[in-house]
């Protein structure tokens, strides 16, 4: 649904649509925070009580995390060594990438993302816009990170290529490891998707 032209889709299907997903049993958003068997970072929020005021401040515990394309070809490793944050990206691009309303983001500092395993047959860094460029996949076309042309020390991994198993068991720890959450590019959000009522900043563009 993410790549279909918005204004293709009639007002009254999106309305009706947009009331189905905020239903419990149909929304990705409302899946319990202690349930381990769900994606971890989909609920987390920044844990207050553990940011101080700097961005850099430690996580509860240094960890490595570990994640990858869909085929497994490629592969990489994140060492989480200050907090990080997460941001639920609406725009088309990112709809028409991954197929459904948004992608996730976090950022992670470069010389702690380390490539495990990769060769240029299988990964290609490709300019998907003026200002970034995106890891991809050559053998299941799985988008893996994003490196801005503005932000050359960061790389963002998509939060949804990292492996359950190494994340904290639950979206209340995972908050542990974050300084701050929000959806972006709101203004470009799918009129058939309503946004939750989760506490997360709501930006109109990209920060």
């Amino acid at each position: 649904m993410g790549p279909i032209n918005d204004e293709s889709i009639p007002q009254l299907h999106a309305k009706r649509w947009a009331q189905q997903l905020k239903q419990i049993e149909n929304n990705i958003q409302s899946q319990s925070t202690t349930d381990n068997n769900t994606c971890r970072w989909i609920n987390a929020l920044p844990d207050r009580t553990r940011i101080k005021s700097s961005k850099y401040d430690a996580p509860p515990t240094r960890t490595k995390w570990s994640g990858g394309c869909s085929c497994g070809v490629n592969r990489y490793e994140i060492d989480v060594s200050r907090l990080t944050q997460l941001q639920h990206c609406y725009c088309y691009i990112c709809r028409e990438l991954s197929g459904g309303p948004f992608m996730t983001w976090l950022p992670i500092d470069k010389d702690n993302f380390v490539w495990k395993q990769s060769s240029s047959e299988t990964l290609s860094l490709v300019r998907t816009t003026p200002f970034g460029r995106r890891h991809i996949c050559q053998i299941c076309q799985g988008v893996l990170t994003i490196v801005y042309d503005s932000q050359p020390d960061l790389t963002w991994p998509c939060a949804g290529g990292i492996d359950d198993a190494c994340l904290p068991d639950n979206s209340k720890e995972m908050g542990g490891f974050l300084n701050r959450v929000c959806h972006i590019c709101c203004h470009d959000k799918p009129p058939w998707f309503q946004l939750p009522n989760d506490g997360m900043e709501r930006l109109d563009d990209a920060c």
